[in-house]
């Protein structure tokens, strides 16, 4: 009996420091509006020759850097090739 509750007080304890952490690493009251991460003008990683697929002003705008060498970019060229696709 004495075990039952110390795993039950145990698991309340990490799920209540959890909700925590996840509060204070949020840094966002509630109610307030969550704030769009953009990492600069798209214009500056658009060159002149960079290949350029749909239209200018097209709401989402997808810059691949690709390297052939690179295990991870070849293992992904498939699905931004399916996403650019869509």
């Amino acid at each position: 009996m004495n075990r039952r509750i110390g795993v039950v007080a145990t698991l309340v304890l990490s799920a209540l420091a959890f909700t925590g952490g996840a509060m204070l690493y949020s840094g966002t009251a509630e109610g307030e509006p969550t704030k769009k991460v953009v990492a600069g003008p798209v214009d500056s990683l658009i060159r002149p020759h960079s290949p350029i697929i749909g239209p200018k002003n097209a709401p989402v705008t997808i810059v691949e850097f690709f390297d052939p060498s690179c295990e991870a970019c070849r293992a992904f060229y498939p699905t931004v090739k399916g996403i650019v696709a869509k």
